[in-house]
Parts: structure tokens; C-alpha cells; sequence
């Protein structure tokens, strides 16, 4: 089944799916490009025995797979939300959610690996932590390598933030100001609450603008011990062009995001990244210079509301 739709949250409506007593999670995976990475999470997902009752839903942010896409899901058995065009990754996260029945919805990227036991795990943590209202796992490479932060946009680090590599043990939970939204499983009551993913975010930032408002309702934490595996940059194939897109939106969020958290002076801190990226040695190759100038716009663009010339969002 393939639908259209329009982001619910983008007007002020309510949800449109009620929650389901016989839904315990809802899976939400938002592809662009992604059918390649998308067929073997899936293949995970529905791979071994699990007392977790879950949905799966894809939303599909590409037009030019989409009857390719709808064939995929109907042959998987999971629910397949065409948009009209590339909306973006948070309004994408909201269509998804906006459709979930589960108590609890997990944002998922299509190149993530995460067994059903994990998400079991998941799952039992946060229903035995009252005043938690997100949760996510470590994520790594193959090997298990983990990478990520434990910091939002603008919050500050202090000792008591460890590094990430340093979270070992299995089934307790590091409180954390930042959950990647990579695999971001949150509660659906809250989520709707804070009327999910800002919609002024097309792509970047948005999990630490959802992480901060989320922050104002309870606690959020890691699942230390539990690992997603997340190779960086297979959700949507490289090119130039889009790295030169993924760096301006990379930039004008990050201001975005400082601006309406913490004010106007902070916004410009971006701008000072933006410049130390012109003396970083990954300057003297081309795609380094391609994300620095791309990067740069994108920070001036948000400042000064230029517009952002020769970027494609479609």
C-alpha cells in the first residue's frame, strides 16, 4: 500500500493514528534513494523470535523509485507512505509518526542494523524508567566502534559528559543531552505533545532541536551495552552535488537550531566554525573544499537570509 500525505504538525492537527494496545512500538524508516539499505534492515527486523509487537512504516522521500518502493514494502508486509516530493527528514519523521498506533516510536535511519532483542531491550528500559521520554543505543561500525555525542547543539560540556567509548555495561542507562537521530526510539504521547520534528528543519539538527524540547519534558538516556550498527553516509548515494547539499543544510540548521534555543549571539558561533573550516588540513582536498565553502553558505545564509545559490533540496 502506497499513500500520499500532508505532515499533520505542519498545520496544527492532531495525529492522525491512535494508539493501538496491541502495538508496543512503531518502527518509522524514511528512505531517499535508500531501497538498496532499506531491503536488508527490513530483512532484520522480521528475522527471529521477539515478544515486542511492532509496525514497521517507510516513508519515501524520492519520486523516481516509488513504484519500486511500494512493491518492496507490500512484499515485506510493512506500510509504505509515498510523499509528493523530498519534504525533508523531520517532516518525513512526522508523516511516519503521524500514522504509528504503537506506545512507542523509533526513528530509524535505513542503514541501521539493530536486532529485535535490542529493541526488546529498548523497550523494557523504558517502561521500567517512568520520567524517561527517549532512548536510543550506542551506534558503531561493524566492529563495534562506537561514534556520536552526548551534547545538543549549544549545551556545554563538562567532565561528568564521558566519551561515548567509555559506556560498556548492558541494560543500565547513561543520561545523555543528545540522542542521535540515526535510531531514536521516543515516547508517542510526548512526541505528539511537542508537536514532533520542527518542520523549519529540511535536513540536519533536527534530533538536537527534538532532543532539546524533548529534555523539557523528562530524562533521556542510552542504552549503554546496546549497539545499533550505523555505517556513516550509506543511507543515500554520494555524489558532489550531494555533498554540497547535505553540507549547506548542515550549516543553516546548526544556526537555526543556536538561534532559537539560546538566542541571537549564539547563532553566530557557527559562523566561527564555519571559517575554522578554511585552515582545517581536510581543506586541501576537493571534497573538503566542497563541504567548507557548501558549509559556509549555508551559516551565511541562515545569518543574513541570502539565498542559498545552487543548492538543490529536491
Amino acid at each position: 500500500m502506497s499513500v500520499s500525505l500532508t505532515s499533520p504538525f505542519a498545520f496544527g492537527l492532531h495525529p492522525v493514528g491512535p494508539v493501538r494496545s496491541d502495538v508496543t512500538c512503531s518502527i518509522v524508516i524514511v528512505s531517499f534513494h535508500s531501497l538498496s539499505e532499506l531491503a536488508p534492515c527490513l530483512d532484520m527486523l522480521r528475522a527471529g523470535a521477539s515478544g515486542v509487537r511492532f509496525e514497521v512504516i517507510v516513508v519515501n522521500n524520492a519520486q523516481s523509485d516509488a513504484a519500486a518502493m511500494a512493491a518492496h514494502c507490500a512484499a515485506k508486509g510493512v506500510r509504505c507512505l509515498q510523499s509528493t516530493h523530498n519534504i525533508g527528514y523531520g517532516p518525513a519523521c512526522n508523516l511516519g509518526a503521524a500514522a504509528a498506533q504503537g506506545r512507542y516510536v523509533l526513528f530509524m535511519n535505513p542503514d541501521v542494523r539493530i536486532s529485535l532483542s535490542s529493541l526488546q531491550l529498548l523497550i523494557e528500559l523504558s517502561d521500567a524508567t517512568k520520567d524517561l521520554v527517549a532512548i536510543g543505543p550506542l551506534q558503531g561500525d561493524a566492529r563495534g566502534r562506537v561514534r556520536g555525542k552526548l551534547l545538543s547543539v549549544g549545551q556545554r560540556w563538562t567532565p561528568a559528559k564521558r566519551t561515548l567509548h567509555r559506556l560498556s555495561a548492558a541494560g543500565t542507562l547513561k543520561p545523555t543531552g543528545f540522542l542521535g537521530g540515526g535510531v531514536l526510539m521516543v515516547r508517542k504521547d510526548i512526541f505528539d505533545q511537542i508537536s514532533g520534528f520542527d518542520e523549519n528543519l529540511f535536513l540536519f539538527h533536527e534530533d538536537d532541536d527534538l532532543c532539546l524540547r524533548l529534555a523539557q519534558r523528562g530524562k533521556l538516556a542510552i542504552a549503554a551495552g546496546v549497539l545499533a550498527v550505523h555505517p556513516a553516509g550509506r543511507s543515500t548515494p554520494p555524489s558532489d552535488a550531494l555533498t554540497k547539499t547535505k553540507s549547506w543544510h548542515l550549516g543553516n540548521s546548526k544556526v537555526y537550531v543556536a538561534r532559537k534555543h539560546y538566542g541571537s549571539k549564539a547563532s553566530f558561533a557557527p559562523l566561527l566554525e564555519a571559517v575554522c573550516k578554511f585552515v582545517h588540513p581536510a581543506i586541501l582536498t576537493r571534497r573538503g573544499r566542497i563541504k567548507a565553502c557548501a558549509f559556509f553558505a549555508g551559516v551565511w545564509s541562515a545569518l543574513f537570509h541570502t539565498k542559498p545559490a545552487g543548492v538543490q533540496t529536491q
